[in-house]
């Protein structure tokens, strides 16, 4: 936590990156990875679907590294002008305070998203290997029912770990998830040689629409975002340098793409259009490489969730302390921590086992990221251009380009609100197996 002002929730997100010395650039592309890899991995199937296929899916993760890219490395660049060290330093000192507490709130409602995700498919888990090993029925059966199996899991795994002041063992905990996530990769594979091929399955070449194609975009760049800890990476690197700052961002996006292809590929070309927005859901619990991929998840979070816990704690807390003016000296308060945890934690998982799909989940939490992708990226740069001269060649391009990410990222953030509200919320349906 910052002297003054809001802390750096971000980088506690990520707290390991102040204190290790990362040297090369191959050490912080892993840490990049891990920031980025998680939940939205198991919808990419069903994105593929949406946005028309396997080559036009491909090609819009083309787009989206390149982009994603483009903007990270602004954040970067940006903070070479004040030295910056964390990511909402950044945008105070390009564009004030203001943008500061929005990058802040905005850091909140996506750690509270990321929370509700991560408790959403664990039900989907659970779900998947009663329904393989119980049949269709199992959710008549009371202990079977996700209101029960997320809950349970959420008191007995998940709560402890979000009372700890400090976040160095759930750091060490992070590696298990990060190997977690790349099990449905391996078993996409798994399943697409193994599982006979459906008549009925169809594959699309194209767009049902021009909106539901522009609508998955932000899904994409979900799956794909790391802005946060970008700075706060920047910053501890070694040799800091913005051309091996490149290096590591270049190679952790490519890392990632091939990740995120193989399972959009595979998945969607194994079960096509009948896809569910969970593909976890589409494999056979009863099989047991695929139930230990399921176990695996589950650890997955149990390791993240209390991570994203802590991050917005802190968010929350600091905004509170803005609020009521609290001095430095009256700032620490565990009870205080202790209550943001339970209230936390309750609403999480009350939202959780509401009928709501993980599709609508993350599509809600790719809006917010088009907040942090686009809008604040685009900020700092239209910032940085205007308040320090000469220091961007090309200063008018810059500002152009700036205000162009800004645009993009409030016009693809209202889009998908109002597809959310229209084509999910509003026809009430859900696709979990047992509701």
């Amino acid at each position: 936590m910052e002297e003054q002002g809001l802390p750096e929730a971000t980088s506690t997100r990520t707290g390991k990156l102040s204190t290790f010395s990362l040297g090369a650039w191959c050490a912080p592309a892993l840490v990049l990875v891990n920031c980025a890899l998680g939940a939205g991995a198991l919808h990419f199937p069903a994105a593929y679907d949406r946005s028309g296929g396997l080559l036009v899916g491909t090609l819009l993760q083309l787009g989206v590294t390149l982009l994603l890219g483009a903007s990270a490395l602004v954040l970067a660049y940006c903070s070479d002008a004040h030295g910056s060290k964390t990511y909402h330093d950044v945008l105070e000192t390009c564009s004030g305070r203001a943008a500061r507490n929005a990058s802040a709130f905005s850091v909140i409602l996506t750690c509270f998203g990321v929370c509700i995700t991560l408790l959403i498919v664990t039900g989907d888990l659970y779900d998947r290997i009663f329904a393989s090993v119980y049949g269709d029925h199992f959710c008549q059966v009371w202990f079977m029912s996700r209101q029960f199996t997320i809950s349970v899991t959420a008191l007995t795994l998940i709560l402890p770990l979000c009372f700890m002041q400090k976040i160095k063992f759930l750091q060490r905990v992070s590696i298990v998830g990060v190997l977690a996530i790349l099990y449905p990769a391996f078993l996409t594979i798994y399943s697409f040689y193994t599982v006979p091929r459906s008549e009925g399955v169809h594959l699309k070449t194209q767009p049902d629409s021009w909106v539901g194609l522009i609508a998955t975009f932000p899904i994409y760049c979900f799956a794909y975002q790391m802005h946060e800890v970008v700075v706060p990476l920047y910053a501890s690197m070694e040799r800091r340098t913005f051309s091996q700052a490149a290096k590591a961002l270049s190679a952790a996006l490519l890392l990632l793409l091939l990740v995120y292809v193989m399972v959009g590929c595979f998945g969607y070309a194994t079960y096509g259009d009948t896809v569910k927005p969970d593909i976890m859901e589409m494999f056979d619990g009863s099989d047991p490489v695929v139930l230990v991929g399921v176990i695996a998840l589950i650890l997955k979070t149990v390791a993240t969730y209390p991570l994203m816990t802590f991050c917005g704690r802190e968010s929350v807390e600091s905004l509170y302390l803005i609020i009521r003016h609290t001095t430095p000296e009256d700032s620490v308060s565990a009870g205080r921590k202790h209550i943001i945890t339970i209230i936390w934690f309750v609403a999480t998982t009350v939202l959780s086992i509401l009928p709501i799909d993980i599709g609508i989940a993350i599509k809600f939490l790719g809006c917010l990221s088009m907040l942090n992708i686009f809008v604040f990226p685009g900020l700092c740069l239209v910032g940085l251009a205007t308040k320090k001269p000469g220091f961007i060649p090309r200063e008018q391009l810059a500002i152009f380009f700036g205000c162009l990410f800004v645009v993009a990222g409030i016009a693809l953030f209202g889009l998908v609100l109002v597809d959310i509200a229209v084509f999910d919320l509003a026809e009430g349906e859900t696709k979990h197996l047992c509701v």
